[in-house]
């Protein structure tokens, strides 16, 4: 059988030889930012950085000084603050807020009888199907927003990616949260 070394990317020897130089010459506006970086920048930075802090992998990324060089710069940019907090003091400070409704870009139209403060339900569309019930705040093609009362809480708003989930009025789904 195959040991656990095997399974990482060190198996996979055309993965970063491969991928990288592939990424750092086709998408140049995408990858590698100009004045500021994109959310692809740091996407590419996530999976990056696991292969470098590998003992394992990180040679695999030796050949690449360029990559290396704009990984040193998006570690600049650091993990930003922590400060410590009770689980209490988080529930607390989330009690002391109002939700503030989002405003979205290309807001969708209506159907279905899904108006804005209609109660719905909002229901992942694979395994995990436990819909949450909440009145409809706003939505678009990439999201949807729902406000509901939590007792911890209070009133809080749920969003939810719109790719792999379902909308549908509150009664015809059930309610839960």
């Amino acid at each position: 059988g195959e040991s656990a070394n095997t399974s990482s990317i060190a198996s996979q020897p055309l993965y970063v030889p491969v991928t990288a130089p592939q990424i750092w010459t086709e998408m140049p506006r995408i990858v590698r930012f100009v004045g500021k970086p994109c959310i692809a920048d740091f996407c590419f930075y996530h999976c990056l950085w696991f292969l470098e802090n590998n003992p394992l992998n990180a040679p695999l990324l030796d050949a690449y000084g360029n990559v290396r060089g704009w990984m040193q710069t998006m570690a600049g940019f650091g993990h930003g603050s922590v400060a410590p907090s009770s689980g209490e003091a988080a529930l607390e400070h989330a009690r002391s807020c109002s939700p503030v409704a989002p405003v979205l870009e290309s807001p969708l139209a209506a159907p279905f009888e899904l108006d804005v403060g209609r109660r719905v339900t909002v229901t992942p569309a694979d395994y995990g199907r436990v819909p949450v019930a909440g009145s409809l705040v706003a939505w678009d093609c990439e999201e949807v927003v729902i406000l509901r009362e939590d007792a911890a809480t209070g009133p809080i708003m749920n969003h939810f990616p719109m790719a792999g989930f379902q909308v549908a009025p509150a009664g015809n789904l059930g309610s839960s949260g």
